[in-house]
């Protein structure tokens, strides 16, 4: 049996190709919120900027946000062309400032004082078009496209 993918399912929705499509991927566990680093230490044991990362660095998504905004604030600057470690690269700057660009969002739900649950959530906006041409498998993806009858959710 062939695994349908989301791309497969997008294009099976015939949605209009110039429409935008929003990319989302989530991760959740109990924390320790008292800790000040406890959304640093999830965001850092989740494979979320991995994820993202593969979306924003590949030549397919060229020009996309986050990628502009990593060029523009110098975040890019130390990375030693050739080296064919970019999509690693762009892991490791996601990874280290997300905090501050709000590249991955976190919610925390409290149970008590110090216990909780931590969400982090990543998207990423593209077109319908070039979702499609880029042929990309997007394994742990959902696609969010907001369509004349309402806001379709596709996983």
């Amino acid at each position: 049996m062939a695994i349908t993918t989301l791309t497969d399912k997008i294009r099976e929705a015939d949605l209009d190709p110039s429409s935008r499509v929003t990319l989302f991927m989530e991760e959740g566990d109990d924390v320790f919120h008292y800790l000040d680093s406890y959304k640093h230490d999830f965001v850092e044991g989740t494979s979320l900027a991995y994820e993202l990362a593969e979306l924003v660095s590949d030549p397919r998504f060229k020009g996309n946000e986050c990628i502009k905004v990593m060029r523009e604030e110098g975040l890019l600057d130390n990375y030693e062309r050739g080296l064919d470690e970019f999509h690693d690269y762009v892991a490791e700057v996601i990874t280290e400032n997300w905090f501050d660009y709000d590249w991955i969002e976190t919610e925390t739900e409290q149970y008590d004082y110090k216990r909780g649950f931590l969400t982090a959530r990543v998207e990423f906006e593209t077109t319908i078009q070039e979702l499609l041409n880029s042929e990309m498998v997007l394994m742990g993806w959902e696609a969010r496209v907001q369509h004349p009858h309402g806001t379709l959710e596709i996983s």
